[in-house]
């Protein structure tokens, strides 16, 4: 691997903000939303558009007209009230990140510990059918780092063997030099935070196999 493959190095506070900021405006967006999504609402909605309907079938377009004119009146506080939630939802996203983050982890230095292993990819493996380069992503790492992963094996763990690699041309160590069983390893992240889980299996047996997060470093 070149340092040209590689990106600049970026500092922590940086890193920090970037992932608070990523998760903040996704936890807006989704309050900033809610309202138009509630199950209520769009029964109303789509209640609101077959009256019309209805009323345009037997009275024209004038008795329309008006039920529109009366119901935008009733629409008016929604529109004043609506710019206030949003700077509700402002707040409500930075402490809601803020609690959200502590709840995941806390900072080691440049790493990032999970409270908590996070399942990433579970995946069903025997002899008979041999797994090679299954793709997952993970997002909460940065491209350059790395991150810790634990490898469960739930099964006959001492006939399976377990690789996690950031290149999709197989595993980049002999599989004599792997341990079977379960273990730690470190991955490096790519660009586009692919990764992906090679296996071999010494018999027919199936197993389960259970990649979990442990930790993700930043460069």
């Amino acid at each position: 691997m070149t340092d040209q493959s590689l990106p600049k190095p970026r500092a922590l506070w940086s890193v920090k903000l970037t992932r608070r900021l990523r998760a903040g405006c996704k936890l807006f967006l989704e309050n900033a939303f809610a309202p138009f999504f509630d199950k209520q609402s769009l029964l109303t909605l789509f209640g609101f558009f077959f009256s019309l309907y209805f009323i345009f079938s037997s009275k024209g377009i004038l008795s329309t007209a008006l039920e529109i004119h009366k119901d935008w009146k009733d629409t008016i506080p929604f529109i004043y009230a609506y710019p206030l939630y949003l700077v509700f939802c402002l707040f409500w996203s930075i402490s809601g990140t803020i609690k959200a983050e502590k709840e995941r982890g806390h900072w080691a230095g440049k790493s990032f510990i999970y409270n908590e292993p996070i399942l990433l990819k579970s995946a069903h493996v025997s002899g008979s059918h041999p797994i090679q380069a299954i793709p997952f992503k993970i997002e909460d790492c940065e491209w350059g780092g790395w991150v810790e992963v634990k490898v469960k094996i739930e099964g006959f763990e001492r006939n399976v063997k377990i690789l996690i690699s950031s290149s999709n041309s197989g595993p980049q160590m002999p599989w004599e030099h792997v341990q079977a069983g379960d273990r730690y390893m470190l991955a490096f992240v790519p660009e586009d935070k692919t990764f992906y889980l090679s296996a071999q299996v010494q018999n027919t047996n199936s197993s389960i196999v259970k990649v979990y997060l442990m930790s993700s470093n930043v460069q």
